[in-house]
């Protein structure tokens, strides 16, 4: 198996180049078939294209993506979650944060298992994809419409809307397969977090949510996230045609304590020291001269690794997402409400020999970022 590590993506040139491009070039680029409004969402024409507009919407400031959404006639899951968070900030009491709860609670997701986290994100069942959703959580690739809702992906294998109307009968038909990530149901499970690190609490509390010596309002989880995804392509002769793969992200939430309990705040994120291996690939290692820092940001994420594959299946047999490799990782973390001073190892090992091998240098031409 070969892991294309952050910022290489197979058979997609186009990517750097979007980058590279002024803004108004990239507008004109980015045009059918490889990417064009349909039904008031997104769609591509492979998962390349995909990768590449995400990849190029993570180098653009707010008015350039507010730009590029317009420009595709889009009601973004971006933009209707910013215009959200707006009203979210301003509220200034708890009975205000429960009429909002209540207004809202189809269009963002809540903790309601901790009676103190009033924490809102976005309600889809996706890291990696959510730049590229609508509000309504939907995206075509290919052939193929997706929808993601707080728990399932639902693929439409024929792109036809009106099946989500009748999912049942198209189920049946095999033109629709709901895949969930819910913990509680064991078929197709494809939960997304391996690991939230609660053994480096730096207060030794063993908590996922981590504080620090010194500051009493503010926390930060840490997550490895593993999401896989399949796409399909089409039918030729007795077979299916798929996609297959999965990204591995890094990904950092804080929250500040307020009137409400627990809150989502905008902040910057930080880290250094990074060292991963996925599967059988070599262990890689990112030690930059100083650390690196995010934009502000409500959460702070990091893809590692990217894998794809195409194959065909039995026509009309969907295929497994592909197994999780195993996974370890070191890296030091910190956020503004910490402070860089206070930033502190976490690691997740499943290689034996991880934590004594030096690793190899990262790609130059890769380094990880936040997006």
């Amino acid at each position: 198996m070969i892991i294309a590590a952050l910022g290489i993506f197979n058979a997609c040139e186009k990517s750097d180049e979007l980058i590279d491009q002024s803004i108004d070039e990239q507008l004109l680029d980015v045009t059918k078939p490889d990417v064009y409004s349909e039904n008031g969402y997104l769609a591509f024409k492979n998962i390349e294209a995909v990768d590449s507009i995400i990849k190029m919407l993570s180098r653009m400031t707010t008015l350039e993506i507010e730009t590029w959404e317009k420009s595709m006639n889009i009601n973004t899951a971006r933009s209707e979650f910013e215009q959200l968070f707006s009203e979210y900030e301003d509220l200034s009491s708890y009975e205000e944060f429960l009429s909002f709860k209540s207004r809202n609670f189809e269009k963002l997701k809540f903790n309601d298992s901790d009676p103190e986290d009033n924490s809102i994100n976005y309600p889809y069942a996706t890291i990696h994809f959510l730049p590229v959703l609508n509000n309504k959580g939907l995206v075509k690739i290919g052939p193929s419409l997706i929808k993601y809702t707080k728990e399932n992906q639902i693929l439409v294998k024929n792109g036809d809307i009106d099946a989500l109307s009748n999912l049942q009968e198209n189920i049946e038909n095999n033109n629709v397969i709901i895949s969930t990530t819910l913990k509680s149901v064991s078929v197709d499970w494809n939960n997304m977090v391996v690991h939230d690190f609660p053994e480096d609490d730096p207060l030794g509390r063993n908590e996922r949510w981590h504080m620090v010596d010194g500051v009493s309002k503010r926390r930060m989880i840490n997550e490895l996230i593993f999401e896989n995804w399949r796409n399909y392509l089409g039918d030729t002769g007795s077979n299916s045609l798929w996609n297959l793969g999965f990204y591995v992200y890094f990904q950092q939430r804080c929250h500040k304590k307020t009137w409400t309990g627990w809150n989502s705040y905008t902040t910057k994120y930080y880290f250094d020291d990074l060292k991963l291996k996925v599967g059988s690939d070599p262990t890689v290692k990112f030690d930059p001269y100083t650390y690196i820092t995010s934009p502000d940001r409500k959460t702070g994420r990091v893809q590692l690794a990217r894998y794809q594959t195409s194959m065909p299946y039995i026509l009309y047999q969907t295929p497994s997402f592909l197994s999780r490799p195993n996974l370890s990782i070191s890296i030091m973390t910190s956020c503004q409400g910490f402070d860089i001073s206070r930033a502190y190892y976490i690691d997740y090992i499943e290689h034996s020999g991880f934590s004594s091998d030096p690793g190899n240098l990262w790609p130059s031409t890769s380094t990880p970022t936040y997006e």
